[in-house]
């Protein structure tokens, strides 16, 4: 099998780091919780938001699948010891505000 340097313009490699890789896939956990959430409040627009954010992260994740699945593996363990060793976090009155479009969109949260 051949491997490719990724490489983009200025000698910066476009592979993920893990943090990146492992960010993603917290961010995916916590968007699963918060569609359930919206689901048992009956909360149509927001559980739309969600699951689109949702589809995003999951492309994401995938974009990073196909770059390093080596450290995608790494960072789904991480993330299942990290589950295993603490609890969920508890949602309180706007916990979701970290999900808004503002912030989403902004330039350094852009990949």
């Amino acid at each position: 099998m051949q491997y490719y340097n990724f490489r983009v313009a200025g000698g910066f490699s476009a592979k993920p780091g893990f943090f990146a890789v492992l960010a993603c896939v917290n961010r995916r956990a916590e968007l699963d919780r918060l569609i359930q959430w919206a689901a048992r409040k009956r909360l149509n627009g927001p559980l739309r938001l969600y699951r689109r954010r949702l589809q995003d992260e999951e492309n994401r994740l995938n974009r990073y699948l196909l770059i390093s699945p080596v450290l995608v593996r790494r960072a789904l363990i991480v993330h299942r010891i990290k589950t295993f060793v603490f609890a969920s976090p508890r949602y309180r009155r706007g916990s979701a505000s970290a999900y808004g479009r503002e912030r989403l969109t902004h330039r350094n949260n852009i990949l």
